[in-house]
């Protein structure tokens, strides 16, 4: 209920923490992880989870035309350079119906590290 969490990770490692929001009000955050030495406990700074929009759409096959159910839609930065350009910033994956709904950062969010996001100055 209170948001936190606990994980058994390899030490010495990289990892990457992947936060996605239930209520689709709020945008996932990545976060890139280095865990400690064995034995030492590590508490991660409060993550916060931007607000999102959604946006919703169809994907259709074009011969014959039927929905592309189970398609995998991706939104990623066209303006970024690699490796952030092929790091998806949401991602979602089409109904039945070739209908999906993104959950994407607010236009007031700025989204960089692949992902990750900071609040942007209005």
């Amino acid at each position: 209920p209170d948001g936190s969490f606990s994980l058994s990770l390899a030490a010495n490692a990289d990892y990457k923490v992947h936060f996605v929001s239930r209520d689709r009000g709020h945008a996932q955050t990545r976060l890139a992880l280095l865990t400690n030495p064995p034995g030492e406990t590590q508490t991660l700074a409060p993550v916060t989870l931007p607000a999102a929009v959604l946006l919703t759409g169809t994907v259709t096959l074009s011969s014959p035309p039927l929905p592309a159910r189970g398609a995998h839609v991706m939104l990623l930065c066209h303006q970024c350079s690699e490796p952030q350009a092929s790091i998806p910033i949401a991602e979602a994956v089409a109904g039945t119906d070739g209908a999906f709904t993104l959950v994407i950062p607010d236009p007031g969010i700025e989204t960089e590290n692949g992902g990750q996001t900071a609040d942007q100055e209005p």
